[in-house]
């Protein structure tokens, strides 16, 4: 009886090792990428999870609220990647392997709005679902909101700080 506890025992701890080995493997992190790189890549990223990093800022600059919801990049001043958060028909069909990470996002968001009272931008790492954006309006009328090539819904944003 003894010898078939052990066996079973063994076993149920392979079965463990293996299990946690094949989650951390599917879990890799993804590489850090920069805005250029998003640009450069684009269409072999949309729609999935990245880790971008960037200097984020206020789309609006000069309001008094702390909105940060532009991902920029000094080496492709021309690329600008909005920052979104997630809404319901995202979370209706989310993709495989999206976490949210709200205590990053709270943390970030304390952060940003000491960051706006002094004008300031920040440094961050955004981690998302990468989407191009289409332009849907008519170009003879005024946009109502900011046209963006790349669009990330974010999970987590994680290394900020002021600049």
């Amino acid at each position: 009886m003894h010898l078939v506890k052990t066996r079973l025992f063994s076993r149920s701890i392979g079965l463990v090792i293996l299990t946690t080995q094949l989650v951390c493997q599917a879990q890799k992190p993804s590489p850090i990428l920069s805005v250029c790189d998003v640009e450069r890549l684009g269409e072999k990223l949309i729609g999935k999870i990245v880790t971008v990093r960037g200097v984020l800022r206020d789309a609006s600059p000069g309001s008094t609220d702390a909105f940060f919801d532009e991902l920029v990049d000094q080496h492709c001043k021309e690329v600008e990647i909005h920052v979104a958060s997630a809404d319901s028909s995202f979370l209706a069909n989310v993709p495989a392997g999206y976490k949210p990470d709200f205590a990053s996002v709270r943390k970030a968001a304390r952060i940003a709005e000491k960051a706006a009272v002094k004008g300031r931008s920040l440094s961050a790492t955004v981690e998302g679902v990468l989407y191009r954006q289409e332009k849907a309006f008519d170009s003879s009328r005024t946009p109502r909101h900011k046209w963006y090539p790349f669009e990330i819904v974010v999970a987590a944003i994680r290394n900020v700080k002021e600049q």
